[in-house]
């Protein structure tokens, strides 16, 4: 499982940036007293969970050693009233900023808390790639407890299968053929989202065992059309793209039971073929139109393993 940690004490994300922050670093023997505390990127840390929780900080020695930080002392200095304890322990139950200082000993900073509390994280899903496409954008979009979205989140992504696809902060990308699927923990809360990865294809002959999702692309001219047989088993059949459902290419399935998913799309389609079926797609026949369209049938079986991200219990 590949695992990218983009916590406070790894990524502040907003609507238009994303900042790295200082990860975590190897605790080393100490080596002299305290002489520098540090917490997030230049002392600044985002809070999304509504449950309490402390604020990070690092306590390092002149040679950079980190030191224990169970001594460092919090007070608040100034904005949002926002309960934190001396011991920086802080219920984000709304949304506000503050400065508070962290000191031990004769030492101390001033760390900017910013609260943004976070009641759900969706993600658009499935997330469809075909190999060699380039990396993606996660589609994350959190909410408040007032239904407002939340546009700085801190959070930690993990991918259940890192040879499907790879991460690069809040990236996705395709590596090669199948499934995988996503879990998105923001503060105390959770998404999710499926992830296919299609291998490129010149048809549905090229559909076999060792090669299950294929993504093939199609040019036709008006009133044109092709054929492909589609073995027996459970299949996901869907025209991209999917929002061109007017004027895009057509697809129909002959000799198979299927069931459009409109819900999702009108152009998706879950087909049960228990022999042999027969795959069309077309470009309706409009008049005067001399115009090539082009689209994606993408073909994928329902019968491959599904991994299941770890799923945390509701608060």
């Amino acid at each position: 499982m590949s695992v990218l940690a983009l916590h406070p004490k790894g990524t502040i994300v907003t609507a238009l940036s994303l900042a790295v922050l200082t990860g975590a670093c190897q605790r080393s023997p100490a080596n002299g007293p305290p002489a520098r505390i540090v917490a997030g990127q230049s002392d600044t840390v985002v809070v999304n969970s509504q449950r309490p929780v402390r604020i990070p900080v690092r306590v390092h020695d002149d040679a950079g050693h980190i030191l224990p930080d169970t001594d460092v002392r919090f007070t608040e200095v100034t904005g949002a009233t926002i309960p934190i304890s001396a011991s920086g322990e802080i219920t984000c139950a709304q949304r506000g900023d503050l400065t508070v200082r962290a000191a031990v000993g004769n030492l101390s900073t001033l760390v900017t808390v910013h609260c943004r509390p976070v009641e759900t994280v969706r993600l658009v899903t499935p997330i469809q790639f075909v190999v060699g496409d380039s990396a993606r954008s996660l589609p994350l979009t959190a909410y408040a407890p007032d239904n407002r979205p939340v546009e700085l989140l801190a959070a930690r992504v993990r991918v259940s299968d890192s040879n499907v696809v790879a991460l690069d902060r809040l990236r996705v990308a395709p590596r090669t053929w199948g499934t995988s699927s996503l879990a998105v923990d923001v503060g105390d809360r959770q998404g999710w989202a499926s992830v296919h990865v299609y291998d490129r294809a010149n048809g549905l002959d090229e559909l076999r065992r060792e090669r299950r999702l294929i993504a093939v692309p199609v040019q036709l001219a008006a009133g044109e059309m092709r054929r492909w047989r589609l073995p027996a088993g459970d299949w996901m059949l869907t025209m991209w793209p999917e929002e061109d459902e007017e004027r895009g290419l057509q697809l129909r399935i002959e000799r198979a039971n299927c069931e459009p998913l409109q819900q999702i799309s009108k152009r998706r389609y879950h087909c049960w073929v228990t022999d042999e079926a027969t795959v069309i797609v077309y470009a309706p026949w409009r008049a005067g139109s001399s115009d090539i369209v082009t689209g994606t049938l993408a073909v994928r079986p329902l019968d491959l393993p599904r991994p299941t991200p770890r799923r945390t219990s509701p608060p």
